[in-house]
């Protein structure tokens, strides 16, 4: 079986915490500028390896030699940091040199200093501390400078920076070749030791954030001579880079937003609600007045489309958006004839990656929050399309690592203390634990990821049975988002649904790592779940509870009702009724589209995805967008990943790939030939090749092509025939 990533020996540091020796008492809610540090040292030798292994905490950027030592941005990415915190392992060899070098390290605050004021506490969070860092540089396997007290600091022009509030940059405080081992650092400081976070420093996992994509404007408003609002035509998240001309001491400001108002100006009234006392993504730069000037923030990110500059006195020569995401590899694409279907699948995709900076979020502005159930509703659009292996290992870490003694887990990870427990917390969202685990184990084979997070699932487990009633739970959120009430589904419907799901998963898991008895106990578990679902909701005419969407396709999905025919044949009934509008939330966003496909209605499926009107998927595209909607009308956030659970549905229905056994062993193509399309494609690349399947159609035929990689069996199922141990190849003519 696969091993986990990032299980390598750890680095012991030689060098120990340093800081700017200031200790925070009680949050601050300025800390200042962001300080520089840095490290003169010889090498008296031919460079043959060099490494720097760097934790700098909330984020830093490294320096060897006058040179930036990568392309990464905003690392570390977060942590539970008084539990865990990541070093960095830098490849340098091509930045030092034989004689004098100079290591320079930047740091930020991130979420490690959260100075903004904010509804979920981060500013107060029990890790908050100033800046710090611990680093070792190796030099042909040898130690050649360490963290310590010789290192120097001072003030860098970052003169604020906040993970929410925005960067403000007075280029007149540059320090020229503060990494240059030459310069003169006789008037710096001195560092000071200081108390590490207080957890385990360990290999950082997962792919850095990079800025993948340089957007340029689509259109400028001026609303006056010195006020522009430039349009980059899509939700994106990041930051702008200016370039501009101007006088020394001279001011240029950018904020930012996903809407603008019927006068051309940004509107933040809706995202901009949770921060108080400090400003909602804002930049600002001072001139150094020294000719053509090019900036970009270093340490906060924005989620945006709109980007409004205030540059009295200032020439803007030129502005461009990046795109700053984590740095996936690519594994998967989609596409068909419908335009429809193939815009849908790039708005889920640009949603997804918004919504990953180091973490899965659930919006890139207002709270840049690890919400679980958006992290679970998007794990699968992240499978399918990337290779997100070690981002989703990472997160897992957080989750546990925030978990309670008692198993109870929160609805944010991580959590800056008691939010996100004592509200939205229960199974409807805690099920990211269980799927994002079940999902590495399904897509990578890895049972290792199982027994890393076993006895955290078991505790979890143990938790929910504590909150049993009559077998039933009922805590946490239910169909969240729902178009006629966030609270219009039971929650003991929902939380017992999901309850059930963690039940199954971890029956699963009890098997496929020899914990015979342990499978045996949560089978008898779920089997009491089960029957006390089906008792308290669930009737021979096939209704369960109040019989809406959500409900109905709970009873399917997990098997609850005794007559599933008729539970399908009631919900595709109101599905019919609503004329396939999306009268669900974010649970029955996931669930309704599968059931319909599983009993025959794929058809019904289809048109609840495509249909145009308010609520539903194709609403938002009618509109406009360009990223997922936090609500089916439009309020509130413009990029939320929940409702990206679609993406995995045309993936696995209409072209049809479906894994039947681990890491892909065995394939099962079942492809839904529906009506409204001609053409569908699909593709994910594995470590052993690439599955792909394929279908056209042409008057009564369906030319179906599937590719099955080497090392791997599929089973074909098509017009009630099925195919098994399929390899290389395949193509068939089907008659409709």
């Amino acid at each position: 079986m696969k091993k986990t990533p990032g299980t390598a020996a750890k680095h012991t540091f030689s060098g120990y915490w340093i800081s700017i020796g200031k200790t925070m008492m009680v949050p601050t809610p300025n800390t200042g500028n962001a300080p520089v540090f840095r490290k003169v040292f010889t090498v008296n030798e031919t460079v043959e390896s060099a490494k720097v292994f760097l934790c700098g905490l909330g984020w830093h950027e490294l320096y060897i030699n006058g040179t930036k030592a990568d392309d990464s941005e905003l690392v570390p990415a977060v942590s539970r940091f008084e539990v865990r915190a990541n070093y960095i392992v830098y490849d340098v060899r091509h930045l030092l040199k034989p004689g004098r070098n100079c290591i320079a390290v930047i740091l930020g605050n991130g979420w490690y200093n959260c100075q903004s004021t904010q509804k979920f506490s981060f500013d107060k969070a029990p890790w908050r501390d100033y800046p710090k860092l611990i680093c070792d540089v190796v030099v042909n396997e040898k130690t050649a400078a360490v963290s310590d007290e010789s290192w120097k600091f001072t003030d860098s022009p970052i003169t604020y920076d906040a993970l929410r509030s925005g960067e403000q940059y007075d280029a007149r405080a540059e320090v020229p070749g503060f990494a240059d081992a030459e310069t003169d650092d006789s008037a710096w400081k001195s560092a000071k030791r200081c108390f590490p976070p207080g957890g385990d420093i360990e290999e950082e996992i997962i792919e850095p954030c990079r800025i993948m994509q340089r957007i340029k404007p689509v259109g400028v408003t001026k609303l006056f001579p010195h006020v522009a609002i430039y349009d980059f035509g899509v939700c994106l998240t990041g930051w702008c880079e200016i370039t501009v001309t101007g006088k020394a001491g001279d001011i240029v400001t950018i904020d930012y937003s996903e809407k603008i108002r019927a006068n051309g100006d940004i509107d933040n009234a809706e995202n901009g609600m949770y921060i108080t006392e400090t400003p909602f993504q804002h930049d600002s730069y001072t001139l150094k007045g020294d000719g053509t000037e090019v900036w970009h923030p270093r340490f906060t990110y924005h989620g945006f489309r709109y980007a409004k500059v205030v540059s009295r006195g200032v020439t803007v020569n030129a502005i461009e958006a990046h795109f700053v995401h984590t740095s996936f590899p690519e594994a998967g694409s989609f596409q068909t004839d419908s335009p429809y279907l193939n815009k849908l699948h790039e708005n889920i995709i640009r949603s997804y990656l918004a919504n990953y900076t180091g973490i899965p979020t659930d919006c890139p502005h207002r709270e840049k929050n690890g919400w679980t159930g958006d992290a679970h509703l998007g794990c699968l659009v992240g499978m399918w399309n990337f290779d997100p292996e070690r981002a989703y290992h990472h997160f897992l870490r957080i989750l546990t690592d925030c978990q309670r003694k008692n198993g109870q887990l929160p609805c944010i990870a991580p959590t800056g203390g008691t939010y996100g427990f004592n509200w939205g917390a229960g199974p409807v969202f805690d099920f990211m634990l269980f799927e994002g685990v079940w999902q590495l184990w399904r897509f990578y084979g890895n049972t290792d990821v199982i027994e890393e997070f076993y006895d955290n699932m078991v505790r979890y487990l143990d938790f929910c049975l504590s909150m049993e009633t009559d077998h039933l739970v009922s805590f946490g959120l239910t169909d969240w988002a729902h178009p006629v009430d966030v609270y219009a589904i039971p929650l003991n419907v929902t939380s017992t649904s999901f309850y059930y799901n963690c039940l199954q998963y971890m029956i699963k898991f009890a098997e496929v790592t020899g914990r015979a008895d342990d499978a045996a106990e949560y089978q008898k578990r779920a089997d009491r779940v089960k029957l006390a679902f089906r008792k308290a909701f669930c009737r021979p005419d096939g209704s369960c509870s109040e019989n809406s969407m959500t409900e109905l396709a709970c009873a399917l999905y997990y098997k609850f009702t005794d007559t599933p025919e008729k539970t399908a044949e009631l919900l595709v009934q109101k599905c019919r009724e609503s004329g396939h509008r999306a009268i669900f939330g974010i649970a029955g966003a996931k669930l309704v589209p599968r059931v319909l496909s599983d009993h025959g209605y794929v058809e019904d499926a289809y048109k609840i995805v495509t249909q145009e009107e308010f609520p539903g998927w194709g609403y938002s595209i009618k509109q406009g967008a360009t990223t997922l909607w936090e609500q089916w009308n439009g309020i509130n956030s413009h990029c939320h990943i929940m409702y990206g659970s679609i993406d995995a549905w045309m993936y696995e229905y209409l072209a049809g790939i479906n894994i039947e056994e681990p890491a892909f062993k065995v394939i099962r193509f079942a492809p839904c030939f529906v009506k409204g399309l001609n053409h569908v494609e699909a593709s994910r690349k594995l470590s052993n090749g690439t599955v792909l399947a394929k279908w056209t159609r042409s008057g009564n035929e369906i030319v179906f092509e599937c590719q099955i990689p080497e090392g791997s069996t599929a089973i074909l199922e098509w017009n009630g025939t099925t195919e098994a141990g399929l390899t290389g190849f395949q193509k068939r003519i089907i008659k409709e």
